[in-house]
């Protein structure tokens, strides 16, 4: 018989991906076989300032033209730059085990991460930024996304 722990954590990382925080848990003992069923409690969500909207089930590629590559494979969102000063892959958004983060992919404009009131804060290059509900992201000088926590109601 696996341990329960062991099996917890194989269910985590698997269904949901180590990068959900908060979730409902559920085992039930049937024998000698434990069944744990875990449910987020939290969708997570992108939304650009040309109104497309992206649910974050895992890495988001943010560019002017971005592609999944093998060294940053994730699901791809365009956001418009009449400028040009978005990269074609510019800032990458993805669920990790302490939480959904922001990760500039060396951009030449810069990312920029504004949360409430607060100054706008420029990302470091290849660092990883937590993200909460509301936070707005500045790519280039004219590209924004908002990221959006909300509620799941079982």
């Amino acid at each position: 018989m696996t341990e329960p722990h062991n099996q917890f954590s194989a269910l985590w990382e698997h269904t949901l991906g180590g990068g959900v925080e908060a979730a409902a848990v559920r085992a039930v003992r049937d024998e000698d076989e434990i069944q744990i069923t875990a449910e987020p409690l939290f969708a997570y969500r992108l939304l650009s300032d040309d109104g497309q909207e992206l649910d974050v089930l895992g890495p988001v590629i943010i560019g002017r033209s971005p592609k999944s590559t093998p060294e940053q494979p994730g699901v791809v969102l365009a956001v418009p730059s009449p400028s040009k000063s978005v990269s074609r892959n510019h800032l990458v958004v993805e669920l990790q085990p302490g939480g959904p983060v922001a990760t500039d992919l060396g951009s030449m404009n810069g990312s920029y991460l504004v949360r409430g009131g607060e100054a706008e804060q420029k990302l470091v290059p290849r660092q990883a930024y937590k993200l909460v509900g509301g936070d707005r992201l500045r790519l280039g000088d004219d590209a924004w996304v908002t990221f959006i926590v909300e509620e799941v109601k079982a």
